[in-house]
């Protein structure tokens, strides 16, 4: 081996450096989790999916206000509290109320709708009188409208999902994190 194949610690001894490319990784030291969670316990964190015709600065300007998640419709957002994560699409859930058609009556109970609020994301609340489940919703994964449901005698039935607020999916793929156009 040539000495002039060789590089130093400072590089090549010619003066010359290897271009990065992107998939260079650049290692990044720990951190004292601990004093981050105190410094950001009170912060919230933000994504904005399908911004392409919206501006978000106009976004910015109608927050803060008494019922946040009460913006006509235009944006479609995820906001969570911050939390030590290092994934690109975090935060990545939007939380949405779902009326549940097609469940027997017999059948609506916390059980029941829990079973079917786990099955499509993190469960948050239940309302069994009214067929209704409130879950967190991941905006990466596609939207399900109908799904099936099995009994303990055998019977499969149907339910049908309407999303409560729901103004923009790619009506395609069933996403959230982008609209058709």
């Amino acid at each position: 081996m040539s000495q002039s194949s060789l590089s130093r610690k400072g590089g090549p001894s010619n003066g010359a450096r290897r271009p990065h490319s992107n998939d260079d990784i650049i290692r990044i030291p720990d951190c004292d989790i601990d004093a981050a969670k105190e410094r950001f316990r009170l912060t919230l964190i933000g994504r904005v999916f399908h911004i392409r015709g919206r501006s978000i600065d106009a976004l910015i300007n109608l927050l803060p206000r008494p019922r946040i998640w009460n913006v006509k419709g235009r944006w479609s957002f995820s906001l969570e509290r911050w939390e030590p994560f290092t994934s690109e699409s975090f935060p990545n859930t939007i939380p949405f109320w779902i009326n549940v058609t097609g469940v027997p009556v017999h059948f609506w109970n916390d059980t029941t709708f829990t079973e079917i609020a786990n099955a499509l994301g993190k469960k948050l609340l239940i309302d069994e009188k009214k067929a209704r489940i409130q879950v967190s919703i991941e905006a990466d994964k596609p939207l399900q409208f109908e799904r099936r449901i099995g009994f303990k005698i055998g019977d499969v039935g149907k339910v049908t999902l309407t999303y409560d607020g729901l103004h923009r999916y790619c009506f395609t793929c069933y996403h959230i994190s982008h609209d058709e156009n």
